[in-house]
C-alpha cells in the first residue's frame, strides 16, 4: 500500500496561552521579528527577541500576543521532504506577511501619492508573481505607480536586480525620477557603454534602464536576456504591439524575459 504524506499547512497560532521557550511574535511590532518567551511570572511574559536583541515584556492575556507552533526556520534543514516543507514553510511566511500587512514603500515615497497608485501597488504586491498592466489614463501617474510596485517589492521579497524599458526620450526623466522621488539610483545603459569593461560594465549595475530601440538590436536583447531579473518594469507598453500579423523584435524580448522575470509590470 502506497504511503501518503500528508502535510499539515495550518499555521494558526496556538490556542494555548504559550509557555517558557515557545515561540511567538506581536502583532503591533513587526520590527522586532519572532521572539521566544524566557520567562513567565505574575500573568506576564518575558520575550526575547533576537533580531532586534531586545526583551519585552507583555501580559499573557495581550491581543498583539501569537504563540507559534514553533521556530519556521528550522524546517529548511529537514532533508526529507525539503521541497514539502519549504512549500509549508512558504505558506507560513504568506501568514505573517498578511499580519503585517502594510505598504513599506508608503513612507519612503517623496511624492503625493494618489488612492488609486496605492490601491494598485497594494493588488499588484500581494500576488504571489505580479504579472500586471497599468492602464491609468494620460497624466494619472503611471511611472510612479510603477515605482511604488518596484519600491515595495524590494522592501517585502529582496528583490535586487530590476531592469526598466522606455522610451529614449524618457531615460533620464525615469533616472531623476527615480532618484528624487525614491531614493533610488539607476544606470542608463546604451550602445555606447554597453560593452564597458571593469566596474563600469552594465552586468555590474543591479539598477538598469534602457531603451526600447536598443533592445531591438537582437545582439543586445540576448546578451539582457543572459540576466536573471527580479522586477522588469515596461514603460509606453503599447510600442511593443505586434503589427497586424507581424510580431516584433520588442515584443518578442518583451514576452521572453517577463516569464523570466519574477515580476513583470507593463
Amino acid at each position: 500500500m502506497e504511503e501518503v504524506l500528508q502535510l499539515s499547512l495550518d499555521f494558526e497560532p496556538k490556542s494555548s496561552s504559550g509557555y517558557r521557550g515557545d515561540f511567538c511574535y506581536l502583532t503591533n511590532s513587526p520590527e522586532s521579528g519572532i521572539g521566544k518567551i524566557v520567562s513567565s511570572a505574575e500573568g506576564k511574559f518575558t520575550i526575547e527577541f533576537s533580531v532586534s536583541q531586545t526583551k519585552k515584556t507583555v501580559s499573557e492575556n495581550s491581543t498583539y500576543l501569537r504563540i507559534l507552533p514553533g521556530y519556521p526556520s528550522s524546517l529548511r534543514n529537514v532533508e526529507e521532504y525539503s521541497s514539502l516543507m519549504n512549500l509549508a514553510l512558504t505558506a507560513y511566511e504568506l501568514k505573517l506577511t498578511h499580519a503585517f500587512d502594510k505598504l513599506s514603500a508608503l513612507s519612503n515615497s517623496r511624492t503625493r501619492l494618489l488612492p488609486h497608485q496605492i490601491e494598485s501597488t497594494y493588488i499588484v504586491v500581494n500576488s504571489l508573481r505580479p504579472r500586471f498592466i497599468l492602464a491609468d489614463e494620460v497624466g494619472l501617474g503611471k511611472t510612479i505607480e510603477a515605482a511604488l510596485v518596484m519600491k515595495e517589492l524590494i522592501f517585502r521579497r529582496g528583490y535586487k536586480k530590476v531592469l526598466i524599458v522606455a522610451p529614449s526620450p524618457l531615460l533620464v526623466q525615469w533616472q531623476q525620477e527615480l532618484k528624487n522621488k525614491f531614493n533610488e539610483d539607476f544606470k542608463i545603459v546604451k550602445r555606447k557603454n554597453f560593452h564597458t569593461d571593469g566596474e563600469k560594465n552594465w552586468r555590474n549595475f543591479q539598477h538598469v534602464i534602457t531603451s526600447i530601440d536598443f533592445i531591438k538590436n537582437p545582439k543586445y536583447a540576448e546578451e539582457i536576456l543572459k540576466t536573471k531579473w527580479d522586477i522588469v518594469i515596461f514603460d509606453e507598453a503599447h510600442r511593443l504591439r505586434r503589427d497586424y500579423h507581424k510580431i516584433t523584435r520588442a515584443y518578442l524580448f518583451a514576452e521572453k524575459i517577463s516569464k523570466n522575470a519574477n515580476a513583470s509590470c507593463f
